[in-house]
């Protein structure tokens, strides 16, 4: 595109009116949610277009749902797709403000309803990631993350992950192991904040091993659900493979199974949970779930000829 056509097409945009342009900005980008670097192409341009004194104005429109245009109606039917592409729209043009948008963020955070907090902190810490402000949020986060409901808590911990290099980090996982392990007994989040100071620094685990195993062999799990379930980028297999143990909240022992997997990650020649792992491998029926336990058996084995 030449630079005659690209002013041209600047100046027709900026003769919307704010409402328009900041509605067409927030359309543009969610019709392109399912092209990830489309999306993340398009929220980057929007951010010249709706100009940053204009961000109020932007997340307005996560309280105040738009009506659907005609191409959007043909592509997101229902009306919590709809919304949620809307939010995520928003929240994506707002992260390329980066540290333009952490105040209002954080006021999300702490003063909006379950969702927009999940997202919001969502952001901020992807913002924090690669910012000046890396600090600031963080701070933020560990003086606040107490007071926040488990709803929010929980996926926050697996956001805060990929914050590298912060005392804070660790603290906050140290602190709500103890709380969910010593304090609460609830072993299934425990076990979740290992997981995920795990994905922070795969040495500050090591403390926790004794435990870990202790989870795995003997440890009676509550039988309730839990919202890690949905969250949790378990610890087995490859890296950037997933498994929602949710699904498998009917096996009496899926917490036992799951912390003995992550604990082969780590340690997989321990015999103790190599004798575990066989017998769940022989009791259990999923067939994924078998898979992963048959990999890890098979490391055992790989190293013990070696």
């Amino acid at each position: 595109m030449g630079l005659e056509n690209r002013n041209s097409i600047m100046h027709r945009i900026k003769s919307l009116s704010l409402e328009e342009r900041i509605q067409n900005e927030i359309f543009r980008t969610g019709f392109l949610v399912n092209n990830k670097d489309k999306f993340k192409e398009r929220a980057s341009i929007s951010t010249n277009i709706i100009d940053k004194e204009n961000i109020p104005n932007l997340i307005s429109y996560l309280f105040n749902p738009m009506e659907k245009v005609s191409d959007f109606k043909s592509r997101f039917t229902g009306d919590e797709e709809y919304i949620s592409v809307i939010e995520d729209s928003i929240f994506e043009i707002l992260y390329n403000f980066k540290e333009m948008s952490v105040p209002y963020l954080k006021d999300m955070v702490l003063n909006s309803n379950l969702k927009i907090k999940v997202k919001a902190m969502n952001i901020l810490t992807r913002i924090a990631k690669d910012s000046k402000e890396k600090e600031s949020i963080v701070s933020f986060i560990n003086e606040n993350i107490d007071d926040l409901r488990y709803e929010v808590i929980i996926p926050t911990l697996y956001f805060i992950s990929f914050i590298k290099d912060s005392k804070e980090v660790l603290d906050i996982y140290n602190r709500f192991f103890t709380f969910y392990d010593e304090d609460y007994g609830e072993y299934a989040d425990a076990l979740y904040v290992l997981e995920n100071m795990y994905l922070y620094d795969k040495n500050a685990i090591t403390p926790f091993l004794p435990t870990l195993k202790e989870y795995a062999l003997n440890k009676n799990f509550r039988k309730r659900p839990t919202l890690n379930g949905i969250f949790v980028r378990n610890m087995i297999g490859d890296d950037n493979d997933e498994i929602n143990f949710c699904f498998y909240e009917s096996l009496d022992e899926v917490n036992n199974i799951r912390a003995a997997l992550f604990y082969t990650k780590i340690v997989p020649n321990d015999d103790d949970i190599y004798n575990r792992l066989s017998y769940w491998y022989n009791q259990i029926q999923d067939k994924d779930l078998k898979n992963k336990i048959e990999c890890a058996l098979r490391k055992y084995s790989a190293i013990k000829e070696a």
